[in-house]
């Protein structure tokens, strides 16, 4: 209102000293002898100012007929609750509201309702099972049902997040709430992913790491935050959170992490990751996923890394499984021939000869080796030394 008002008076103003059309206007030659301004110009500021009126007067009609359940969604709860209420009173009916679930997250707490958490499971599935059975910690007991989701309803309890999983091949989540007694008493829920394989619960371990991750050397393929620990084993991709800023750092927490994973091995459809990467030398905390586009290559994909200190030289060792061993093969030779041909590399592999199925390319000073193990690309990238990386690539086959 306020520029309409002010453009106005400029309008009228302007008109008193110069008119704006010349046939009405004895004073137009000395107007225009000071403004230097034409016809065009002056209807071109009229049109402009119009517009702008009328894009005020839009905007306080769209204002004068607002919506109060957009400006307060609250106000939409109560209306609904208002003609629902009326529609029960004039059929003698009176409905009772459906119970409240309180959901723990990282950071927040919300409220659903209870019919809104149920899911069709398979019976008899193995993470109900794991959660409900579990072995507890002497100051930890369970104070809430095992509750399951499968694909169609994941995103009931992690609104925002489903797609992540479903992506990486999801299965399955089941959660149950436990309580930690002391002073004072505290809470956590543990979520249970079933993923599709120890590849895909690795994928969503490593893709949900948190920046403030703490390492757990102790306990492989783990980390712990401020109310939190996670961790991988087998099929399962697992959370434990709670709203307490010290859980994870409570002896209790570790222990009923130790005892949750216990129950977790013999589950797995396919070798454990850590299976496939050597324990000696790794550093802890290093293990990470690469989706694909690997290196630069569009065709390498489900690259496993680690961190290795091997003669006091930090390399990194990568692994890909993959469906056949012929199929792992292919990969190697093509992932060579991208490196020498598409990225200028020199071929190095004449200095292995003696290890048949071992390649080598040279750039810059680094090297890279691979090789298959059965179903399985293993490689160095980026090594300084061909011996440690020959040598770390030979361990992991067992050669």
């Amino acid at each position: 209102m306020n520029i309409l008002s002010t453009a106005m008076r400029w309008l009228a103003a302007a008109g008193r000293r110069c008119p704006f059309f010349p046939r009405f206007s004895p004073r137009l030659r000395g107007c225009q002898s000071l403004r230097g301004t034409s016809r065009v110009e002056t209807l071109i500021g009229v049109l402009v100012l119009l517009g702008l009126g009328g894009i005020a007067a839009a905007i306080l009609i769209k204002q004068s007929r607002y919506d109060r359940t957009v400006i307060n969604p609250g106000l939409a709860a109560v209306e609904m609750a208002d003609s629902t209420s009326g529609v029960a009173a004039a059929s003698g009916v009176q409905e009772a509201a459906p119970p409240a679930v309180e959901i723990e997250g990282s950071s927040e707490v919300e409220t659903r309702p209870a019919a809104a958490q149920k899911a069709s499971v398979r019976e008899g599935s193995d993470a109900l099972q794991i959660l409900e059975q579990v072995k507890l910690p002497e100051r930890v007991k369970a104070v809430g049902q095992t509750e399951a989701f499968d694909a169609t309803t994941l995103s009931d309890k992690i609104d925002g997040r489903a797609e992540f999983y479903l992506d990486l091949g999801f299965e399955q989540l089941v959660t149950r709430r436990f309580q930690l007694v002391g002073e004072p008493p505290c809470s956590f829920e543990a979520f249970l992913y079933r993923m599709s394989s120890p590849l895909a619960a690795f994928a969503a371990w490593s893709g949900q790491r948190r920046p403030d991750a703490k390492i757990d050397k102790e306990h492989p393929l783990s980390y712990s935050t401020a109310n939190a620990f996670y961790f991988t084993r087998g099929d399962y991709y697992v959370e434990l959170v709670s709203s307490s800023a010290a859980f994870g750092d409570k002896r209790e927490t570790r222990e009923f992490a130790e005892m949750l994973s216990a129950k977790l091995v013999g589950n797995a459809s396919e070798p454990d990751v850590l299976a496939l990467l050597p324990e000696e030398g790794r550093i802890a905390g290093s293990e990470r996923l690469i989706l694909k586009d690997a290196f630069g290559f569009a065709k390498l994909d489900k690259v496993i890394l680690a961190d290795f200190v091997v003669d006091g030289t930090t390399v990194t060792l990568f692994i890909s499984p993959r469906a056949t061993e012929a199929e792992a093969q292919e990969l190697a030779r093509a992932y060579h021939a991208f490196l020498v041909d598409e990225m200028g590399a020199e071929d190095g592999s004449k200095q292995v000869e003696q290890q048949p199925g071992m390649y080598v390319a040279r750039s810059l000073g680094e090297v890279e080796v691979l090789t298959v193990c059965k179903k399985v690309l293993v490689g160095v990238h980026a090594a300084k030394q061909l011996e440690i990386a020959k040598g770390l690539v030979s361990r992991i086959c067992g050669n």
